[in-house]
């Protein structure tokens, strides 16, 4: 008997529809998410959209204002600036812990999303790019041992996918990526724990440079 995935739920979809939109800038920082207007353009009633965006509110990408509406969430520079430094820890500490539990399937997985990620930058296919990419990152979260480190880092990602989706559209900044992901991979791969610790937080560190200098961040 062949298992059949459950269908999906609309308001899943819609939501899913939003915050692509969202975090790739169509829907930029700021701007206001008229129920109506969405309604139409995704083909839907108000009720999945109004759904939607009080999810999306949960995960920090919007904001409602009594008596005027929803908005894309703005992020400062310094609220980001601060999300970085508790991710950049809580990501070292995943490559980490990754290093020190590592095992044959999990290097199996990460070298299959390499291979992924470098075909997708050399068709500089971005959207697919910074699909893998958060997929790598959610490799070594779970692999870390620690559900409770991988829902925090979540929650903290969430907030800053409003810009870093469009940073990774740059092609300098997509093989400064793709590079590190694959020295953090080795250093897991190989069982060296504090290099995957160290590698993993530069990571992020460093990527806050390149976020900035592409993202549309509020001052």
């Amino acid at each position: 008997m062949t298992d059949v995935a459950p269908p999906v739920s609309r308001p899943k979809v819609v939501r899913h529809q939003l915050e692509r939109l969202i975090i790739t800038g169509e829907l930029a920082p700021g701007d206001r998410l008229a129920e109506v207007l969405l309604a139409e353009r995704l083909g839907v009633s108000r009720g999945p959209i109004r759904e939607a965006i009080t999810a999306l509110e949960r995960d920090g990408l919007v904001v409602q204002i009594p008596n005027r509406g929803a908005f894309v969430r703005v992020v400062s520079e310094a609220d980001a600036r601060h999300l970085y430094e508790i991710r950049s820890a809580l990501f070292g500490l995943a490559c980490g812990l990754s290093a020190s539990r590592h095992t044959g399937s999990v290097d199996i997985e990460l070298r299959g999303l390499l291979s992924s990620m470098r075909g997708a930058a050399e068709r500089a296919d971005h959207e697919m790019y910074f699909d893998l990419n958060r997929a790598f990152h959610r490799t070594l979260l779970e692999t870390s041992g620690n559900p409770f480190l991988a829902k925090q880092y979540e929650t903290i990602s969430r907030s800053i996918n409003l810009f870093r989706a469009r940073a990774l559209t740059i092609p300098e900044n997509v093989a400064a990526s793709l590079e590190e992901h694959e020295r953090i991979a080795a250093a897991v791969t190989s069982g060296d724990e504090e290099r995957a610790r160290s590698l993993g937080a530069s990571h992020i560190a460093g990527g806050f440079a390149r976020h900035l200098g592409e993202s549309v961040v509020a001052s």
